[in-house]
């Protein structure tokens, strides 16, 4: 016995010299591999599992990218991808997928040319073949994308599969349909099935939510069984939500009989159930519709916040309120922490306001310490609403507002006046402005450069309300230099807001100019432009043949509806 396992050591370590002789040999000849297989037909075995000796035709530079050899002329495969250089991940993903010459020469024989690794990549992952590919072409899909086959391999699309969905009346399908279908596991037997049962020509689409949602014939069968007779897309959203005969037969025992198909999907979706329900009457709601219990269930109501908003003394309180008052998360907890503030006699609506806009005791406990210390509840709700904090407030009044009332400061956050915009004005020379004129200018996007911008065309003596009327109506340098091309070296504010607010542009504005209207005032083109009339309506009726028209002659023919056509047919039939 000794001897025969000597015998077999001895044999054990004669095969490893071997296999690494072997190995040796194969490495050494890697490098001779490229050649043999650049001068290999592009015709040969696509199935040959050729290895590829990368060092041969790429370079590896300082930076780990595999770069083409410029100096090569070979014809390998790898050469013609549409990359100009490989990385060393691309190399491994390729080699770990199985990426071989001899692939890439039989997607090449079939058409696909130039592909890129990560195309590669995909094609060989998913088992693509050059059976698979005729077999696809054969079928009637010749004009596929790379990833419209990488798709159809993925989900194992076949010609059985697709024979047998032709057969089943489904001959018209694209690509994305077919690997939908497979992608579901949508096979012949379920359409016969469903077929059996009175669904006939059902949809794509429809097919791939039933089975992707798990609808089947014992399903259905059941949901008929219970009175619900349906269509594919009900019976998709009834099985996605989890709507079962059983959720019917307990909610029928609690007094829900008769719903509809929509009622019932709508209550699973949100999680009610018969011990959901029969909870909520428990804590005093009995007479609540389908639409009720779907929403307390949606926004989180239970009895344990019933319970909670009882004991705190609210104990009549009706379906809507106690949903708004879950949907923003008012708790016996919140209207503890309120009242201890100080709020002790708030109704419902005050605490979901408060809720809704981020009331908390810290706020109010904050607002007290700037000096707010007498507020509303509404107005503390306001203040929140729209960011307000005892930073800001600190702030404002390091700015020099310091007597301001909430409203104004809730005014003053909600328009977006900031320190950053005060000191800029102050730089300007606006540094005593009202409560009114700051958030007007804030209101209506006065910055620093809309400043500068009209102290550079000679506007810098202007109030704060007419900067702000400016900006509303939106002056801007190039209607101030466009005016003064046309003529008027110096408008005042009034005047460029007019203009502005009534459409006067620099488009219309050059228009009249090459229409021959070069001398009109401000006021006749502001008119102009605030009854419609541009400078085509103007040109077209000075070429009608009427002479010696006013500016307020041609606005009443614009406000008549009259056109140049019009005065033509009617010159010629007089």
């Amino acid at each position: 016995g000794r001897k025969k396992l000597k015998k077999d050591k001895q044999k054990n370590k004669d095969k490893a010299k071997h296999a690494e002789k072997h190995d040796q040999t194969r490495m050494a000849s890697l490098e001779e591999e490229t050649d043999s297989e650049s001068n290999t037909e592009t015709g040969s075995n696509p199935n040959t599992n050729t290895n590829y000796n990368i060092n041969y035709n790429y370079n590896v530079n300082s930076n780990s990218n595999i770069n083409v050899n410029s100096k090569s002329n070979s014809t390998d495969p790898f050469m013609s991808m549409s990359a100009d250089s490989l990385s060393i991940e691309d190399i491994i993903r390729m080699k770990k997928y199985g990426v071989t010459t001899r692939f890439i020469d039989m997607l090449k024989s079939l058409g696909y040319k130039n592909l890129r690794v990560e195309q590669l990549v995909n094609l060989a992952k998913y088992g693509v073949s050059e059976s698979f590919i005729k077999g696809i072409h054969d079928a009637g899909y010749k004009h596929l994308s790379v990833d419209g086959l990488a798709e159809l391999a993925k989900y194992g699309v076949n010609l059985r599969l697709i024979s047998e969905l032709k057969d089943a009346g489904y001959d018209n399908l694209n690509a994305e349909e077919l690997s939908d279908l497979a992608k579901y596991g949508v096979t012949s037997k379920f359409i016969a099935d469903l077929k059996a049962i009175g669904y006939d020509k059902v949809s794509v689409d429809d097919l791939i939510d039933m089975t992707k949602y798990g609808v089947n014939v014992r399903l259905i069968e059941e949901l008929k069984k219970a009175g619900y007779d349906l269509s594919p897309d009900h019976l998709s959203d009834m099985a996605k939500y989890g709507v079962s005969p059983m959720l019917i037969q307990q909610l029928r025992s609690i007094g829900y009989k008769d719903l509809t198909a929509s009622q019932l999907t709508d209550l699973a979706k949100y999680g009610v159930s018969a011990n959901y329900i029969q909870s909520i009457k428990d804590a005093g709601f009995t007479n609540l519709t389908v639409e009720d219990i779907t929403d307390m269930s949606k926004y989180g109501v239970s009895a344990n916040l019933i319970n909670g908003l009882k004991e705190m003394g609210y104990s009549q309180i009706s379906g809507e309120q106690i949903v708004d008052l879950a949907k923003y998360g008012v708790s016996a907890n919140f209207i503890k922490s309120i009242r201890s503030s100080g709020y002790e006699h708030l109704s419902l609506e005050e605490m979901t306001d408060m809720a809704k806009y981020g009331v908390s005791a810290n706020l109010i406990k904050q607002l007290k310490d700037a000096g707010y210390d007498k507020l509303s509840g509404e107005e503390i709700t306001d203040l929140a609403k729209y960011g307000v904090n005892s930073n800001y407030i600190n702030a404002l009044k390091e700015a020099g507002y310091t007597n301001l009332t909430p409203g104004q400061i809730a005014d003053m956050s909600k328009y977006g006046v900031s320190v950053q915009l005060i000191q800029n004005l102050k730089r300007h020379g606006y540094d005593n402005l009202s409560y009114e004129d700051i958030v007007d200018l804030a209101k209506y996007g006065v910055s620093s450069n809309f400043i500068q911008m009209l102290k550079e065309n000679g506007y810098s003596n202007i109030s704060a309300q007419g900067m702000a009327e400016m900006s509303k109506h939106g002056v801007n340098a190039q209607l101030i230099h466009a005016a003064a091309e046309y003529g008027f070296k110096k408008l005042s504010a009034d005047q460029l807001i007019d203009m502005s607010k009534y459409g006067v542009s620099p488009k219309y504005l050059s228009g009249l100019t090459r229409a021959g209207f070069k001398n009109l005032s401000v006021e006749q083109i502001t008119e102009l432009a605030k009854h419609g009339v541009d400078f085509d309506y103007m040109d077209e009726i000075g070429k009608s043949g009427v002479k010696n028209l006013s500016i307020d002659d041609i606005i009443r023919l614009k406000q008549a509806g009259v056109d140049a056509e019009y005065i033509k047919r009617m010159k010629k039939n007089n």
